[in-house]
């Protein structure tokens, strides 16, 4: 059991201040993440046999939502090294697991290689090969886009074709971990974009990269087995990140609201201020039922009969973070829309509208898995 209050002390020192810092200067928290892992709090879903604290998915998401509302969306570091590390826990082989204390104490960040140019959100049509070599080894050649943190990254989990696909087509996905840092034949280029400024972004190629039998996750060619159910963990972790973000921004709101005098009373007073922030915060506690749910869900294991709740959450969530931001902008005026933490939230929610799951990828999912509706290739 982790002590309840951790968050709180934590983001004392990593808040709004920090975050508006980080973002202003374009690099990676690297103290923020090494705090972290020096109180081993990448490793809260790691079994306790291998070092972990074991905690349950809905204490994990209870964490995210606190240290989201001061720390905003450097929270995604938090979510994502914890998922690795569970990935390494549950999937890997023994000489993965072997470096679960250096990713636990965030000594080795480890970051996903998945998406493709072409292939954009549709995971299973990747073209990256992973081809096995005569000493039962393979070489894996391709490119990867928008890879966070790619040239930084310890450990690289890159997805790849090790069969053509089947009847099924998620048949023949491998995830391969290239143990090495920058390995020969592999060239990095970076991405510019419009926020997540403190999150690089780089394009990837391989080009016969080496990697042993040893770093696979999981087994050869099934891959997506155990890949769909960490996105499904993934979308219910980010959205609670976004509810934080949400509130983050709705609480400078409010704030200023009650403190800034225009025509001589409190802007606050005004229904036209008070009505946007009021559906805001209404939006986002729908969004906290839901990721809640789905928690309780994941810790119970229904979460495979029940797809469409993380789907739904993360679009909920996504949509009513972004009418808060929205609506905290609107009421700071010509202040929020000047450099600070509530321009940096606004610029970074909007990429989450489209990645890594968009908002109409969420809402065909639901539509022709859960409604059964016809599919465009229907």
């Amino acid at each position: 059991m982790l002590e309840k209050d951790w968050v709180s002390k934590f983001t004392s020192k990593y808040d709004e201040i920090y975050y508006d810092h980080v973002s202003e200067k374009n690099e990676f928290p690297e103290d923020f993440f090494s705090a972290l892992g020096a109180d081993n709090r990448f490793g809260l879903l790691v079994s306790n046999k291998n070092g972990g604290s074991e905690i349950s998915f809905s204490e994990f998401v209870q964490n995210i939502l606190d240290m989201s509302r001061r720390a905003g969306t450097l929270t995604y570091y938090f979510v994502a090294q914890n998922l690795s590390a569970k990935l390494f826990d549950d999937h890997g082989t023994e000489k993965l697991r072997s470096l679960l204390p250096e990713v636990m104490a965030g000594k080795a960040k480890v970051n996903l290689a998945l998406t493709e140019e072409q292939s954009g959100a549709d995971a299973l049509s990747i073209n990256t090969e992973a081809v096995q070599t005569g000493d039962g080894n393979y070489s894996i050649t391709g490119d990867k886009y928008c890879v966070t943190n790619g040239k930084g990254a310890d450990y690289l989990m890159v997805a790849a074709r090790t069969s053509p696909p089947s009847d099924k087509k998620s048949h023949g996905l491998t995830t391969f971990v290239i143990t090495e840092k920058q390995p020969a034949k592999t060239s990095f280029v970076s991405l510019g974009k419009m926020g997540l400024n403190f999150l690089p972004l780089y394009s990837v190629s391989f080009n016969g990269v080496k990697v042993s039998r040893d770093a696979v996750l999981g087994e050869i060619d099934r891959a997506w087995s155990f890949l769909s159910r960490t996105f499904a963990a993934d979308r219910l972790a980010l959205g609670a990140m976004f509810v934080g973000m949400g509130r983050m921004a709705l609480d400078r709101a409010a704030e200023y609201a009650r403190e800034r005098e225009v025509f001589g009373r409190k802007i606050g007073s005004n229904q036209g201020i008070q009505f946007p922030l009021a559906r805001a915060f209404i939006e986002l506690s729908a969004s906290e039922a839901y990721i809640l749910r789905g928690s309780e869900m994941m810790d119970n294991g229904e979460i495979d009969r029940n797809r469409d709740i993380p789907m739904g959450a993360y679009y909920h969530s996504v949509n009513a973070a972004s009418m808060a931001i929205d609506a905290a902008l609107q009421t700071l005026g010509a202040s929020g829309y000047l450099s600070g933490f509530v321009e940096k939230l606004y610029r970074d929610i909007r990429y989450y509208r489209m990645g890594p799951i968009s908002e109409q990828l969420a809402l065909v999912s639901i539509a022709e898995r859960t409604l059964n509706m016809p599919g465009a290739k229907e």
